[in-house]
């Protein structure tokens, strides 16, 4: 799965969180994550309206359906993009924090502005490809496009209540 190590540096970055060992940080997590963030970097493209996104992209263990088929690769995925947007804001606060990589830090900024946003549904839902699509199975119990409001917080009440309260 092409963000998988996107999900796995958040674990670095949490053992920082928990311990406070900047060196941890500066010479074993941080170079992991910058890497994975330069990957992303390597491979985020523009879509139709200008947002960079990852493509193709899929929602794990989920399907839709397009044009009467069942498909599980969109152009991107929710849960896909609310790694990018974490990681590169894990990666901003890494090189605030040891000191490092000013101008690696002003390129995630940059980027981090035009992400894919996250959408509503039509339902009020929280989308979870680049589209609307058909559920294959809308009785499926999995929510990995929730990633944005956990593990990750990127969706809190505090911040983006309009997307919390969908959530």
């Amino acid at each position: 799965w092409n963000v998988s190590l996107g999900w796995l540096c958040r674990h670095l970055f949490e053992q920082y969180e928990y311990t406070l060992d900047k060196d941890f940080l500066k010479n074993e997590a941080y170079p992991i994550m910058k890497g994975a963030a330069e990957f992303f970097l390597d491979i985020l493209t523009e879509d139709k309206d200008g947002y960079l996104i990852i493509c193709p992209s899929t929602s794990p263990e989920n399907s839709f359906i397009y044009e009467g088929q069942k498909c599980s690769i969109a152009a991107t995925a929710t849960m896909s993009m609310a790694i990018v947007k974490e990681l590169f804001k894990n990666c901003i606060k890494s090189c605030e924090i040891i000191g490092c990589d000013a101008e690696f830090a002003d390129e995630l900024k940059r980027k981090l502005e035009r992400i894919y946003p996250y959408k509503i549904g039509s339902n009020g839902q929280l989308l979870e490809w680049d589209e609307e699509y058909q559920e294959a199975d809308p009785n499926h119990r999995h929510i990995s496009h929730l990633y944005g409001l956990h593990p990750a917080s990127e969706i809190t009440l505090e911040e983006t209540p309009e997307l919390a309260l969908v959530c």
